[in-house]
Formats: structure tokens, C-alpha cells, sequence
């Protein structure tokens, strides 16, 4: 459904926002191969209320960009999928999304134990790896630092779930916040502070030893960037807390 609330000018903007994402996206690495997925997560939308193939179309397609991006649940959609491919496109994030979530809950203290289903952790399973060094890096965290990455990467399982990929129309984000305000668009782009991360993990390695550092590293690793800010913040409250 259309917004009723959204301007032309609006709608043009967002279509514009879209059309420099998809842009950034597939010219920024000539080596990635979007195409197959976007149309694949719209397989069953007609070719006229299809975001990716208005994208794909350029400016042949624009006016049918502008009125579909003029529908809030569509843009805000395709937003996030094009600023953050990594949580919708690729074997990781298929392979350890149900891992984070234990893990988020784990952290939350909501952990129902070990795994379950197909997703136990046990070795040889898909994603089996990152589970088991994200259980290690979280286990001798103190307890702020625990509430604090449960918020970081409690964020993380969100963004995948609003970009989860099936087409537009079915997903449901009726019962979820809204992302504009949780995942605004001035973060695109925002660089990790790479000086500040190296001081935050090395407080935190003298406390934990290089074993744990690796085991942080690798769950640090599968997550989106725009995560990393958090989990930096967590690293410092760990090291305060640790000097108590």
C-alpha cells in the first residue's frame, strides 16, 4: 500500500537515495553479483512492482522507482538491503543468523541451553565455527558488557530480519520498530574507527589472553560494520569493569 503521507518530492528523494545505493553497491565491486539476488527476493512480484527491476532498468524504470519507493514499508526495505548486503546476501549470514540469535539471548540471559534443531553447533554443521568461538568470546565477559553486546548484536538479528529474503510483500514488519529510526540513513557510510577498535581489544586481550582475542575476532568478524561501534563500547566497559 501507498503512503498517503508521502510527497512526490519525498518519493523522488527516496528513489534517488535507492538508485545511489544499488550504484555504490554493484559499481564499488565489479566482482559481486547482485543481480541474481535481488530478483530471486521478488521472484513472485510482476516486473512493474519490482524494486530490483526498476533498479536494474537505470533511468528507463525511474518513475516506477519513485512509485514504489513511495510506499514506506518498500523503501525502507530495500534500504537497508542495498546499505547492508551482508545481512540478506551470502553463506554467513544464512549460516549463523540462528546462531545469533542464541547468542544474543545467551547474552540477554534468555539462552535455552546449547542449540537445537538442525543448528546445534556441533562441528561439521554449517556456521558451526563462528557459534562455537562467539559462545568462547562471550563467556568471561562481566555483566554490563554482556547487556551491552546483547543490545549490539540484539541490533545485528534486526537488521537481518528486516532484510530477510523473501519478496516485499511478505514480510511482515508490522509488529517490529520502525527502521528509519533504528537504522537512520546518515550511518551509511560512517567508517569503523580502526585505532580505537586496536586499543579496545588489546586492553581487553590482557585480560583474556590471545586465545579469547581470536575467539572475539572471529564472532566480530560475520557481523555488519555498522555493529562494530557497539561492540568497541562493549570492549571498553569490560576493560572499566575488570579494573574494579
Amino acid at each position: 500500500m501507498i503512503s498517503t503521507e508521502t510527497t512526490a518530492a519525498e518519493a523522488s528523494r527516496r528513489a534517488e537515495l535507492l538508485t545511489a545505493r544499488y550504484a555504490a553497491l554493484t559499481e564499488g565491486d565489479p566482482n559481486v553479483d547482485y543481480h541474481w539476488h535481488r530478483e530471486a527476493s521478488e521472484e513472485q512480484l510482476p516486473g512493474a512492482d519490482s524494486v530490483p527491476a526498476a533498479l536494474g532498468a537505470g533511468r528507463a524504470r525511474f518513475g516506477d522507482l519513485v512509485r514504489l519507493a513511495a510506499d514506506d514499508r518498500t523503501f525502507q526495505l530495500w534500504r537497508l538491503r542495498l546499505e547492508h548486503p551482508l545481512w540478506w546476501i551470502g553463506g554467513p549470514v544464512v549460516d549463523t543468523t540462528a546462531f545469533l540469535a542464541e547468542i544474543v539471548g545467551d547474552l540477554a540471559g534468555e539462552s535455552s541451553g546449547s542449540g537445537s534443531g538442525p543448528h546445534s553447533g556441533v562441528t561439521g554443521f554449517p556456521g558451526a565455527h563462528w557459534f562455537a568461538s562467539s559462545k568462547e568470546a562471550i563467556a568471561p565477559l562481566t555483566q554490563p558488557t554482556r547487556a551491552k553486546l546483547a543490545e549490539a548484536l540484539g541490533r545485528e538479528l534486526l537488521g537481518r530480519k528486516f532484510c530477510r529474503p523473501f519478496p516485499a510483500l511478505l514480510v511482515d514488519v508490522d509488529e517490529r520498530p520502525n527502521a528509519a529510526e533504528v537504522f537512520p540513513e546518515a550511518e551509511f557510510g560512517v567508517a569503523v574507527d580502526g585505532e580505537r577498535l586496536a586499543r579496545a581489544l588489546d586492553a581487553a586481550t590482557a585480560i583474556h589472553g590471545t586465545q579469547w582475542a581470536e575467539a572475539f575476532l572471529t564472532m566480530l568478524g560475520e557481523l555488519d560494520l555498522v555493529t562494530w561501534d557497539s561492540v568497541i563500547e562493549a570492549l571498553f566497559i569490560e576493560v572499566q569493569q575488570s579494573a574494579r
